[in-house]
């Protein structure tokens, strides 16, 4: 019987994704034997997939025509398609683009940026791929079969998607948040100030949140072990919401709403607590922007178009 097939191709990227299917290490060489590899850009030079491919990784977020047209050729040519990756599933840290206009964007990145040297003050128009209004997930576009999530994936789910994929299974994240299997001490969480990370002192037992860090843990999907956490860092929310949250930001803020007490001497009121953290956006959808209720800045002028 000839090898199942797997294509990888990559969108708007940091390449993370790709560089975490080496993190499977003394894993790696099985996983190859049992594969063919027919595409991946960052590996060899075919310019495009073949027909037939088995499996179809795509990384990355959706930023431009192009790669569009890639999508839609991976999703003709592969039987099984997987989001791989947080850009892919949720439009990622590039969705936060959608804060701004491509003008805005442009200008910044080509004109005034300070490491920049642009006297005449020109961006690129030539032979450069026209950018959509917005950063997408891929599944705005194609039938997605199978998300993995992550920034990056771990190995670990890595194995375990490859693993049922050839086995024909389906493959299924574990039905837990990351607060789940977070191991750090939880009680009853009275919050009365929140804190930056990195500002004050950690106690290495306790759950981040109770200490006033901002960590999305109890509205994230699990899957990844809690690994941020157990670093004694804040859950960012990488995994994307749960199958019960429809909006990481909206579950987030209520959350923290039920936790801000009044009881702590000299605490104050709740409004000024919230104002403690600095982007919400940032914070609360660094990683699903465009999959969230608003996918986007409300510009009043872009709604008299």
């Amino acid at each position: 019987m000839p090898k199942p097939s797997l294509a990888i191709e990559t969108l708007s990227i940091c390449a993370g994704c790709e560089i975490a299917v080496l993190d499977l290490h003394g894993a790696l060489p099985g996983v190859l034997e049992a594969i063919d590899l027919k595409y991946a850009q960052v590996l060899m030079d075919p310019k495009q997939p073949p027909e037939g491919v088995t499996v179809g990784f795509v990384s990355g977020a959706v930023r431009n025509e192009e790669q569009v047209e890639q999508l839609h050729r991976m999703r003709d040519r592969c039987a099984v398609l997987v989001a791989f990756g947080s850009c892919a599933a949720f439009g990622g840290v590039p969705g936060l683009g959608n804060l701004h206009s491509n003008e805005e964007l442009l200008k910044e990145a080509y004109i005034d940026a300070k490491s920049n040297v642009n006297p005449t003050g020109i961006i690129p128009n030539h032979v450069v791929p026209s950018m959509l209004p917005e950063v997408h997930a891929i599944s705005d576009f194609v039938k997605v079969d199978a998300v993995l999530p992550g920034c990056p994936p771990t190995p670990k789910l890595i194995g375990e998607l490859v693993t049922a994929l050839l086995a024909g299974k389906p493959f299924h994240l574990p039905a837990k948040t990351v607060c789940d299997q977070c191991q750090l001490k939880k009680e009853e969480k009275n919050v009365s100030h929140f804190y930056r990370w990195g500002t004050r002192k950690v106690d290495p037992t306790h759950c981040l949140l109770e200490q006033g860090f901002q960590c999305l843990g109890p509205v994230t999907q699990g899957g990844c072990e809690a690994r941020c956490t157990a670093a004694l860092s804040p859950c960012r929310g990488c995994f994307g919401p749960t199958e019960h949250v429809n909006d990481q930001a909206a579950k987030m803020i209520g959350a923290l709403a039920s936790i801000i007490t009044k009881e702590v001497k000299n605490a104050p009121p709740p409004e000024q607590v919230v104002k403690e953290i600095p982007d919400v956006v940032g914070t609360f959808l660094r990683f699903s922007l465009p999959t969230s209720t608003f996918k986007k800045a409300y510009r009043p002028e872009a709604t008299k178009e």
